[in-house]
């Protein structure tokens, strides 16, 4: 439950060690760079877009090839749990000096890609020419010869309004005084007439213009084969080109073998485009150049020392100002640790916030169970997360504590399962009963539940996630206590923190022996007659000193006094809070009620069919039921921490801790240990 404690640190040193100082800063990962001066500091800066724009067009380069190895040579995926694989700074320096030989892989794979495209786009057109050529290919002259000494051929389309007597009709109609006319039909679809008349030559322009009346377009084709000749043609040209695509992609396959240098090289260069993009915004003169950012307080001494060791350079570390807001880290232990990526998706505390991770963890865990709320789902659960934990040990931090949180909350979904009786829902007693015995109802539980089956009194549940509720909320209130006590507001902690605590404690000890508590919850409570007596005082008392709150908190003390009991007005959202928690019954019943009809659908065929389809059903539909349910229970067990617990206490807010480092994709870089 805590925020680390940063450091400025202040770095000079000379100009030319900056790029060999960013790399080392790169390789520690403990600075967070702090680049924004003030307006008026006058300082130069080097221009570094040119080699920002060469790295990123390097990148996107070793990208492609990396895509294109992929597609025509591809290797099993390292599993997306299996993380980034660890190399060494030697790696990264050795692909630095191949750099030129790796480029030229590269552009051999991407010319081999340009021509594989090139190919396939010409296979494209020749399979669309070879399309055109269909209607044509009856046509048993060159497909460009128009004339010849004394006939001239005219080739081309009509509306297939008109027939082959039709076309010729037409002709005789506009020029009755031909010759000689020859009409073939040579291809009809529902839109045209495909088509060839023979004339005289000195006919030919009558024929057409006669033509065109009726819609006539003359042909493209030309040349001097027919067109089942250039058919032929394409179909060698087509099979030219894919003989050349399969050449091709078995030489982009030959670099399957330098796909791990692609890559190293991708993340040198995404190493030195971060270190240029910082370079870029940092201050220097002819001869030095400076940087400032924060170092957490127990890796300062180390990053100080290491700088000094290595370089010219002065470094020099100071607390961080009152009035400076510094970059936060968390700092938990094993377990709480895993949720600190719950609190971060609400905001990370501000200066003088406490850290809530600590407490709202175990918090976490206690409702995430009581949702899911079924032994078996608890089970698979930790299994299958502490299988996955153990196999692949460097998978990403963010995704190792998810799973660890699930592993987490399926120890106490396991819990609460064993003390609900919840076995994949009924299923024990189903197989029991229904398929084993061949009854129609289901008989004493075969595993009893430890405490009680939540289906069979919904309400006692409901009372019991109310007082886990109150629980909850009272100690987000107590945190903000401990924060008033913390920055020595004595009144706000008596006044205000306490005074809430009086009220509700008062309101609480009034409405449990009454007749309306008892008549929704089903209890029958009693107190002893002093304290029935002193609960209305203890309320009034608590109005009282939320009044003289508000008064000691502003200048008027009638506005005060008036804003005090504006603010006891607020026990209305407390009441809404506490009734969020009946969503603790509600997703605890949704998983129980859809589990038992999945078994009781499973159940309805007898015999041997009956229990095959039993087994698919089971299977499909409680798999169904836990991805439902996991997912209600994470967003609800989170919602839980963000509007009620955190709500009483908690702004967030605080920038997140960054420290430079190389941003790389596919390996993880570390320096050689002796």
């Amino acid at each position: 439950m805590a925020v680390m404690e940063m450091k400025r640190i202040n770095i000079c040193a000379m100009r030319k060690d900056r790029k060999a100082l960013l790399e080392r800063l790169q390789t520690l990962g403990t600075v967070d760079p702090d680049i924004n001066l003030p307006e008026d500091y006058e300082y130069d800066r080097v221009d570094v877009t040119s080699s920002r724009q060469m790295f990123e067009k390097q990148i996107l380069r070793s990208e492609q090839a990396l895509d294109i190895l992929d597609e025509y040579a591809p290797v099993k995926k390292p599993s997306s749990f299996a993380g980034r694989e660890l190399k060494t700074i030697s790696d990264l320096k050795d692909a630095e000096s191949r750099r030129n030989d790796i480029a030229d892989v590269i552009s051999s794979i991407l010319d081999l890609k340009r021509k594989i495209d090139d190919n396939k786009s010409d296979i494209v057109r020749l399979m669309t020419q070879e399309e055109t050529l269909t209607p044509w290919l009856s046509l048993d002259i060159p497909a460009g010869l128009k004339t010849t000494r004394s006939t001239a051929f005219i080739t081309g389309t009509v509306p297939a309004t008109l027939t082959e007597e039709g076309i010729s009709a037409c002709i005789a109609e506009k020029a009755p005084g031909l010759s000689a006319l020859s009409v073939k039909t040579l291809f009809t679809d529902q839109d045209y007439i495909y088509f060839t008349a023979i004339c005289l030559k000195k006919d030919a322009e009558t024929v057409e213009s006669a033509l065109r009346e009726k819609g006539f377009t003359r042909t493209t084709l030309s040349g001097d084969k027919t067109p089942s000749q250039m058919k032929e043609d394409i179909k060698n040209q087509i099979a030219h080109d894919e003989k050349q695509v399969l050449e091709l992609s078995d030489s982009v396959a030959l670099y399957s073998d330098k796909r791990e240098d692609i890559m190293l090289l991708r993340d040198y260069y995404a190493a030195r485009e971060g270190k240029y993009d910082l370079l870029g915004k940092l201050p220097e003169t002819e001869n030095t150049f400076a940087i400032s950012g924060y170092v957490t307080k127990e890796d300062s001494e180390r990053t100080v020392s290491d700088l000094r060791s290595h370089f010219h350079a002065a470094v020099e570390l100071e607390d961080i100002k009152e009035d400076e807001q510094a970059p936060v880290q968390l700092r938990n232990n094993k377990f709480s640790a895993n949720f600190e990526g719950i609190t971060s998706s609400f905001g990370l505390p501000h200066k003088g916030e406490v850290d809530p991770t600590f407490l709202m963890s175990f918090f976490y865990v206690f409702f995430f169970g009581l949702m899911l709320s079924d032994a078996a789902y608890g089970a698979i659960l930790s299994i299958a997360t502490f299988i996955l934990l153990k196999k692949f040990p460097r998978m990403d931090q963010g995704m190792k504590k998810l799973l660890t949180l699930f592993f987490f909350g399926g120890l106490s979904t396991l819990f609460w399962g064993v003390m609900f009786g919840g076995y994949f829902g009924d299923a024990f007693d189903t197989i029991y009963y229904k398929l084993i015995l061949g009854q129609q109802e289901l008989g004493a539980p075969v595993v009893p539940a430890a405490w009680f089956v939540p289906l069979n009194n919904p309400m006692y549940l409901l009372d019991w996630c109310m007082l886990f509720g109150v629980i909850h909320l009272f100690v987000g209130h107590g945190i903000k206590g401990y924060m008033y006590l913390k920055d020595s507001n004595i009144k706000g902690f008596i006044f205000e923190v306490m005074g809430w605590y009086v009220l509700l404690i008062g309101l609480l000890l009034m409405l449990l022996p009454s007749e309306l508590f008892r008549s929704i919850s089903g209890l029958d409570l009693s107190f002893p007659e002093a304290l029935t007596k002193a609960a209305p005082v203890l309320a009034i008392i608590g109005v009282v000193m939320l009044v003289i709150n508000g008064v000691l908190t502003n200048e008027n003390p009638v506005l005060g006094a008036g804003l005090g009991l504006y603010d006891v007005y607020n026990i209305t959202g407390w009441l809404s809070d506490v009734l969020s928690y009946s969503r603790l019954l509600a997703l605890g019943l949704a998983t129980g009620v859809i589990a038992s009809v999945v078994n009781m659908m499973g159940s309805m065929i007898k015999g041997p069919v009956g229990i095959i389809v039993f087994i698919i059903v089971f299977i499909l539909g409680h798999i169904l039921n836990i991805a439902i349910n996991l997912l209600g229970a994470y967003v609800h067990t989170c919602r839980l921490q963000y509007v009620e617990f955190f709500g009483k206490f908690y702004e967030g807010g605080g920038l997140p801790f960054c420290p430079f480092r190389q941003d790389t994709k596919y390996y993880e870089f570390k320096e050689e240990t002796n």
